[in-house]
């Protein structure tokens, strides 16, 4: 047994100082890599499930996942696989890690488990090295942690301090089939052409080494640590100004953090990054900028925030007296004339003197007034005193009597009344749709 094979068995022989408390599921997809990570997983009984991702884009991949969907059953090794289609105008690069990371995620979901991935230590350096050739920002130079969490996709990475070398030596000296994938040699990848024809070059001019690298790589990453710390990207709203006021190299660290944080499927680029920043630095006005179906990101006052499109409404509707009003599956409006603690929900307390029903539930119009305790006054002006970004203003929902608007829902705002002797709880209750 050579070092390398010593090194890779005592690493699997010692596997629960490194497997997190989850179930592993092996990504294996045929090739040399993830196959001596299976033979590895086999050779010390370690506990595992195997899942297999088939692209359709060789014609060879139908024997490589038949055969790996055979040893699992002949093996007695529970197997999900999965088979992907690909629209011709998509770009398939960019679509596949999309799905794959969903089906991963539904698999740590599902089994309470962790993707484990057969990513090396040549894989980190093309990756360091796609990104600094990318100009990416430096923070993604630290390169794939051996195990990283991305809300419940879980994602472990054994063989990360091994070389491509390591491995190759091993699956020769245990004789692990494996299946040659021809795309790995075709230069129009990136990745391709760093593996192939820069770091070769790279290795022989040099004396760059894996543990620099590595050193480089935990430099990165302690910085990342300190920065986190000190910064919190978990707040629901950023004000501009705490952007600004960083180092520009920071303010961009700092942007892409909080926006990562809050929205981790969505791709940041570097160009998209720096024009944001440009925006906040040259402009004062109000925007949105939709993410995704259902989410949006906006602009107003000098804040920053996410906005989610609001829940399905029946609006305009008619409470006609105490009790509960269903007008949505997921949303209710309890009325009282009482305070009810054990119903949870925003509560707009209603002062009256006359008979206040039937209320109606409707959004705001143009030109709608309120009656505050100095006179009356534009709904509009009232939301512009409080802020609220103009994408938003024309979902406030409004409490009409009548034709008098008698409250303000979204600015727990009631009509001024002299002397009020009623008093009115109107509660919003979302329901669990889980």
């Amino acid at each position: 047994m050579n070092q390398g094979d010593f090194m890779l068995n005592n690493h699997f022989k010692n596997y629960t100082t490194w497997l997190p408390n989850k179930q592993p599921i092996l990504a294996v997809s045929g090739g040399l890599d993830s196959m001596v990570l299976w033979h590895l997983f086999k050779h010390h009984n370690i506990p595992h499930v195997v899942t297999t991702l088939h692209h359709h884009q060789r014609p060879e991949a139908d024997a490589e996942y038949a055969y790996i969907e055979s040893q699992c059953k002949e093996l007695n090794i529970p197997f999900y696989g999965y088979h992907l289609s690909f629209d011709s105008k998509q770009n398939f690069q960019a679509t596949a890690r999309h799905k794959r990371r969903e089906i991963y995620t539904e698999l740590c979901q599902k089994l309470d488990g962790c993707i484990v991935l057969a990513h090396h230590g040549d894989d980190q350096i093309e990756t360091l090295m796609m990104r600094v050739l990318g100009r990416g920002h430096w923070s993604t130079y630290a390169g794939m942690k051996a195990y990283d969490v991305h809300d419940d996709l879980h994602l472990l990475r054994p063989l990360l301090m091994f070389s491509k070398n390591t491995l190759e030596s091993y699956a020769r000296s245990h004789h692990v089939t494996y299946f040659e994938d021809a795309s790995n040699q075709n230069l129009h990848y990136t990745r391709n052409r760093i593996r192939h024809q820069i770091l070769p070059k790279l290795y022989n001019h040099t004396e760059l080494t894996r543990s620099q690298l590595e050193y480089y790589r935990n430099l990165i990453e302690r910085f990342n640590q300190l920065l986190q710390s000190s910064m919190n990207v978990s707040q629901g709203t950023l004000k501009v100004t705490d952007v600004l006021n960083y180092p520009v190299r920071v303010q961009s660290w700092f942007l892409r953090s909080w926006l990562q944080h809050h929205c981790p499927d969505y791709a940041w680029s570097s160009g998209a990054i720096t024009s944001l920043i440009h925006t906040l630095k040259h402009s004062t006005k109000s925007w949105e900028k939709p993410i995704h179906e259902s989410l949006s990101l906006t602009h107003a006052y000098g804040i920053l925030s996410f906005s989610r499109k609001p829940h399905t409404s029946s609006l305009p509707i008619t409470i006609h007296g105490v009790g509960w009003h269903p007008i949505a599956a997921q949303r209710s409006w309890f009325v009282s004339e009482e305070k009810n603690e054990q119903i949870q929900g925003k509560t707009l307390e209603l002062w009256y003197n006359k008979s206040i029903f039937p209320i109606i539930l409707r959004h705001r119009k143009e030109g709608d007034v309120v009656r505050m305790k100095y006179g009356h006054k534009k709904i509009k002006d009232v939301l512009i005193d409080h802020k609220m970004p103009r994408h938003q203003r024309h979902q406030v929902i409004i409490l009409q009597h009548k034709d008098t608007v008698v409250g303000v829902w979204d600015l727990s705002l009631a009509t001024w009344e002299d002397s009020p002797q009623h008093k009115l709880y109107i509660t919003e209750v979302l329901h669990d749709q889980s």
